[in-house]
């Protein structure tokens, strides 16, 4: 009889046979965009052609964006192409004169306006991406001799990896929404926690959380040193329609959507913040010092403190993995008070975690010391 785990490769190999080739089909009778490669890095002088077919002569608009639905780089605009399959190539550049950000995902769509005056769109954001994948597929593991967290996925997904304590907080996030092509990877991580505290990997209780959705047909992920996209410009008419039409096409989805794709950003981030103890006191090892009652200062840094107020935040405290405080209407900066009753004197591990209602998590971590 196989095991749990054989069963779900099994399952996964399966989807990978019948997966079908990467990105939409082009049809020489329609209009479509279609990237000849899923993936480049700029930095090292590579480019991706885009094949233009178009079904009759007319005026042509291409444009490439991101996962927030921003406009990156404008390929065409409003060029007039004769019958049959053009190519245009991007390297990388956005109209502004920047870079494209490394490790995102860019999806190219475009009109065509036809002699007689009709309208052709392609959009394969408007009908495909977005999708839940079961975490039972992504089949994620940690593999504590190489220090990867091995995982899978069947075709192109954007991927969120933590790393945490059953029954108890999230104390790493090892990928927050990266793209990745359909296969096997393995993501470095040294197995301790966020602020290299808690060695996660040494412990029984050890929780993998991963989340994935599907990206829509067709988009390129980028490679490089820049890790957001830079020389972006004001939003073009229609672009602000587009994402509403995203949206609006997901929700009308008879498949389940994510509801992350949905509140998408181009390059999503951990919160970042700093706990303070507010009695100065400390023993010989260096630690902080509280008695009967511990009072910290939770503070957000920047960007992240306005992000994390538009999307509201609550603040959760554990002691040695036991949940000891939960604020759930955070603000910045935010004094916490909490009971130490039920400790024993001594050396604890202090867990601050700061989660929004669009689901960015993140802990840090601090041996302290309880004075009898």
């Amino acid at each position: 009889m196989n095991t749990p785990r054989e069963n779900r490769m099994a399952a996964l190999a399966l989807f990978l046979a019948a997966a079908v080739t990467w990105g939409p089909a082009m049809a020489a009778d329609s209009f479509s965009v279609v990237a000849a490669r899923p993936f480049f890095d700029a930095d090292r002088g590579e480019s991706v052609s885009f094949s233009v077919a178009v079904p009759e002569p007319g005026t042509v608009t291409v444009a490439l964006y991101d996962l927030g639905h921003r406009r990156v780089k404008t390929l065409l605009d409003g060029t007039r192409l004769a019958a049959g399959i053009s190519t245009v190539t991007w390297r990388g550049d956005t109209d502004g004169g920047g870079r494209a950000g490394a490790g995102q995902a860019f999806v190219a769509a475009g009109t065509l306006v036809t002699a007689s005056g009709q309208t052709l769109s392609w959009d394969p954001a408007t009908r495909s991406g977005g999708e839940t994948v079961p975490m039972s597929l992504l089949d994620c593991t940690y593999d504590p001799r190489a220090k990867l967290v091995r995982f899978a996925v069947r075709s192109p997904a954007r991927v969120r990896i933590r790393a945490g304590v059953r029954e108890g907080p999230l104390l790493r996030t090892i990928l927050e929404w990266a793209p990745r092509l359909a296969g096997e990877f393995g993501e470095a991580w040294d197995g301790m926690d966020e602020t290299g505290t808690i060695d996660l990997a040494a412990r029984r209780d050890l929780s993998l959380v991963a989340s994935a959705y599907t990206l829509p047909d067709g988009a390129v992920l980028t490679a490089g040193a820049v890790s957001e996209s830079t020389g972006l410009l004001a939003p073009k008419a229609g672009d602000d329609r587009r994402a509403v039409a995203i949206r609006q096409k997901a929700l009308q989805s008879k498949t389940a959507v994510d509801g992350h794709y949905l509140a998408a950003q181009a390059a999503e981030s951990v919160p970042a913040f700093r706990v303070e103890f507010l009695d100065p006191k400390t023993n010989a090892a260096g630690l902080p010092v509280v008695g009967s009652r511990a009072a910290l200062r939770v503070t957000l840094d920047e960007p992240t403190a306005g992000q994390m107020l538009q999307d509201r935040f609550e603040i959760v405290v554990h002691v040695d993995m036991k949940r000891v405080f939960e604020e759930e209407q955070g603000y910045n900066p935010y004094a916490v008070e909490f009971s130490t009753d039920g400790f024993a004197g001594g050396e604890h591990l202090l867990s601050v975690s700061v989660a929004s209602l669009a689901d960015r998590i993140s802990t840090v971590s601090r041996k302290f010391a309880i004075e009898r």
